[in-house]
């Protein structure tokens, strides 16, 4: 493995460390005395940049004799890794070169001795990876990080495509120091998260890490939740209270950025040329962000902003939208249980909200969905409505008919003729009279608009049911104990995104 050399200049030894790297016939305790003099020697240089990058560059024109013949390779890693290398490599030139001292070090150290690759990795993910520890509250990266980074990231990659089982140890590492949003300062979470999306590039497997990423951010936007409205409840205490909402806005703050990094690299990676999304390209990195999303993202309802990731990359191009809406539609009649309500809300929350869907997949949606309630209420075709009847038996109905509802109280005004005749067509006067009464199970606002559009375009008749509804007189405020933006969440109410990578693919 090459590593970019930049230091050109053949060091300068000093007679001290001279004397003690020298192959001659030491015993085991002249040895051990000379490793205990150049431990000395590199503590004391490290107020002297350019010195100490001397004594390394000795060290490493050594490193046969002290790892082959001299059997040290244990010592001399503890003697490097006790270097604090964050306080050093991020000052300017002198820690760039530096870096490329110890990194060109490491490669000849793993050439020899492969066992030194996983200490390697650890101490690199730990000393480099949080960036300048003078830095706190920052949320940007310094000149010198970037290119530290940078470097770092070369170094790597070459490790990875020459060793391909450092991927799973660099991913695992990753993943298991990761920093606290609690205990770590604003910069340093944010420099490590800088450092997972761009590890993404060269590690084997995209699914862990963006699993990992993802992880993390929902933490922090569930936490800086939580926070906030357990502030909310108790305020008696005024310096916990204060505490609180410091930790809230740190939370947010640290979803906000970290999450606009995420976006970024979601665009980088289904373009991978820098063009157009094309599937075959991104295929894995798509693949991956469908699993992680449909599986756990969007079945957490207390969040927000994470899911609103879905609708980004589905603006992509034509063919992701309508791979994003039927994969959505798929899994709200595939897997129909309680979690998988919110496929089918999300969905028809999209469809109202996205700029970019067009009022055909709409239509499709719409007719996908009446007929799916319509043969599934026909199942249940002996049912009767009472005091006694449990709608949480039918809840991936009753999701699927609101959306239905929903979506054409917010969408009517943007069919044509045209469509609005095929809309006509697909019998939602069955679906409203349907013994499941989906109306009577459906928000009061959504039914109120609902009904006055149906009847202003001749959709279907309403009137009946509701007032046979208003009859029964039961009581079915229970079934509803959230707001309309919970249910359809994607909506200029619960936007609290700043990033203008969605001001041209929402409707608000």
């Amino acid at each position: 493995m090459n590593y970019l050399k930049t230091l050109k200049a053949k060091p300068k030894a000093l007679p001290s460390l001279t004397n003690i790297l020298t192959d001659d016939q030491a015993s085991e305790s002249d040895i051990s005395t000379r490793f205990t003099q150049l431990r000395e020697i590199i503590i004391s240089n490290q107020a002297n940049l350019p010195v100490l990058i001397d004594n390394l560059n000795l060290i490493s024109s050594n490193l046969n004799l002290i790892l082959v013949k001299w059997r040290r390779s244990t010592q001399l890693g503890q003697i490097l890794f006790t270097i604090p290398w964050r306080n050093l490599v991020f000052k300017d030139q002198a820690g760039l070169d530096l870096l490329t001292c110890l990194l060109d070090m490491l490669s000849d150290m793993i050439a020899i001795t492969p066992s030194f690759i996983q200490p390697i990795i650890k101490n690199i993910i730990l000393k480099i990876y949080l960036g300048d520890i003078s830095d706190g509250t920052g949320d940007k990266l310094s000149s010198a990080e970037s290119h530290v980074f940078q470097r770092t990231h070369t170094f790597m990659k070459e490790l990875v495509e020459t060793y391909p089982s450092a991927s799973q140890l660099i991913t695992g590492l990753i993943g298991s120091n990761f920093p606290h949003y609690i205990t770590s300062t604003s910069h340093g979470y944010i420099s490590y998260l800088t450092n997972i999306l761009a590890s993404i590039d060269y590690l084997l497997d995209t699914y862990d890490i963006l699993n990992t990423v993802v992880d993390k951010l929902i933490w922090l936007e569930l936490s800086s939740y939580k926070v906030a409205g357990d502030n909310k409840v108790d305020n008696s205490k005024a310096d916990t209270s204060a505490n609180d909402v410091d930790l809230s806005v740190k939370c947010f703050s640290l979803f906000d950025i970290g999450f606009d990094l995420f976006l970024n690299k979601v665009h980088y990676l289904l373009h991978p040329d820098g063009h157009a999304y094309d599937f075959t390209k991104a295929e894995t990195a798509i693949n991956a962000l469908e699993d992680i999303f449909f599986h756990q993202v969007i079945n957490i309802e207390a969040l927000i902003n994470l899911p609103f990731t879905l609708v980004y990359w589905s603006s992509f191009s034509e063919d992701l939208c309508e791979r994003t809406l039927e994969r959505l539609w798929y899994n709200t009649i595939n897997y129909p249980d309680k979690s998988n309500q919110r496929t089918v809300l999300l969905l028809a929350s999209m469809m109202v909200e996205a700029s970019y869907i067009k009022t055909d997949h709409v239509l499709i949606f719409l007719e996908n969905a009446i007929n799916w309630a319509l043969g599934y209420s026909e199942s249940y075709s002996d049912v009767i409505i009472d005091e006694n009847f449990n709608p949480n038996v039918h809840s991936i109905f009753y999701a699927v008919t609101q959306s239905i509802f929903y979506l054409i109280s917010c969408k009517i005004s943007d069919f044509s003729q045209i469509q609005l005749k095929s809309l006509r067509l697909l019998n939602l006067q069955s679906l409203i009279t349907a013994k499941l009464n989906p109306l009577l199970y459906c928000l009061p606002t959504i039914v109120e608009q609902f009904v006055a559009i149906a009847k202003e375009h001749q959709i279907a008749l309403c009137s009946i049911v509701v007032d046979r509804n208003k009859r029964l007189g039961l009581d079915v405020s229970t079934f509803f104990n959230h707001s309309l933006c919970y249910y359809f969440p994607f909506n200029s109410c619960t936007f609290q995104i700043a990033s203008p990578k969605f001001d041209n693919i929402l409707c608000y």
